[in-house]
């Protein structure tokens, strides 16, 4: 399965050089109504490939945003979703980008140059038309990272796996802080500090704990890729990773990062024949969600005691084979899954409200 990093890399590269085709304007929100399910509320986003392009959705805590690759010169590029309604709505970026960052009241893109070398960088200045703003990107990164990167009181702080961790401020053009550690797997917002998970530890690289480790149980790997923090959640105080023990067996790992202890807890997961337990995890108010990619659903375990599944949510679509690309992600309310069907063709967008 491709990291979405890549899968948007390649797809952004062909855009550049496909035929153009005429200019579609985007002016009026879109909706579509809501199927009510036994363990929530199942929305799907409208979205047309024809029109807008293959979408590629990032949450924030708060936001949920859409990159679109779409050939079309001028096309909107990303699109805003209202996370309680549901609808979709263009803004006026139309430069085609690998990842959005989005956070505290924020928003940062990275994009491809044209000759392929590097990375580019900006803050987006939101109240000023979606002005972008350039950084000065450290040679140390390359068009593959920032996938594990992170929003923390304002400033992005970008991940490149050859140095460690670049801190970007709106207002300045070179970065405003360098921390240098190298196999970052995550960075995760909490209350009142930035942590960088690594595979043997988190450590706080910002607030009012900076410094302090917390060790992850012995012998678990987390799930994840080089583009994503796929098997890393956080909500409040408390982390959440799925990967597995050292036996093997999948475990959902819970993090208190007040009380800096990490609980190791096996679960009931179907595992598909490639041994992949990374579909994506969300916090479900007191529930841990995974995304099952082989059976397209949502898998709901108590926060309290994740040992065998509380149930399922289906999730309409795919039936006669899985994705080719499953992605459950939590935050602004909802947990939010997008979906490519077979032959990369076919994306589908969900909001999967709690019904608390």
């Amino acid at each position: 399965m491709l990291g979405i990093r890549r899968a948007t890399a390649i797809t952004a590269s062909l855009a550049f050089v496909a035929l153009w085709t005429p200019v579609v304007a985007y002016t009026q929100p879109l909706f579509l109504a809501s199927t009510v399910g036994a363990a929530g509320t199942v929305t799907r986003l409208p979205w047309d490939e024809t029109t807008q392009g293959l979408p590629v959705m990032t949450v924030g805590q708060h936001d949920v945003w859409i990159a679109s690759i779409v050939a079309t010169p001028a096309a909107p590029a990303v699109w805003r979703v209202d996370p309680a309604r549901a609808t979709v709505r263009a803004t006026p970026l139309t430069e085609q980008v690998l990842d959005i960052f989005p956070g505290d009241g924020t928003l940062w893109v990275s994009a491809l140059p044209l000759d392929g070398n590097g990375l580019l960088l900006y803050w987006v200045d939101i109240a000023h038309g979606f002005r972008l703003l350039a950084k000065a990107v450290p040679r140390a990164c390359q068009i593959e990272d920032g996938g594990h990167s992170a929003v923390y009181r304002g400033h992005l702080w970008l991940t490149c796996h050859r140095y460690g961790i670049y801190v970007f401020a709106p207002g300045e053009r070179q970065p405003v802080q360098r921390i240098q550690q190298r196999s970052v797997a995550a960075l995760l917002p909490a209350s009142h500090e930035l942590w960088a998970a690594s595979e043997q530890s988190l450590r706080a690289v910002a607030g009012r704990s900076k410094g302090a480790t917390i060790p992850l149980p012995r012998g678990f790997v987390a799930e994840g890729d080089y583009a994503s923090t796929i098997g890393w959640a956080v909500a409040g105080a408390t982390a959440w990773a799925v990967g597995r023990g050292p036996t093997g067996v999948p475990e959902l790992v819970r993090i208190d990062l007040d009380r800096r202890v990490a609980t190791a807890f096996s679960i009931v997961a179907p595992v598909g024949r490639d041994g992949y337990l990374g579909g994506g995890i969300a916090v479900a108010g007191n529930e841990i969600w995974l995304g099952d990619s082989q059976h397209m659903r949502l898998i709901r375990y108590s926060g309290a005691h994740p040992h065998k599944p509380l149930g399922y949510i289906n999730l309409p679509g795919h039936r006669r084979a899985p994705p080719v690309y499953f992605r459950l992600q939590g935050g602004a309310g909802a947990a939010w899954v997008d979906a490519q069907g077979p032959s990369g063709t076919g994306t589908t967008l969900y909001r999967v409200g709690t019904n608390r």
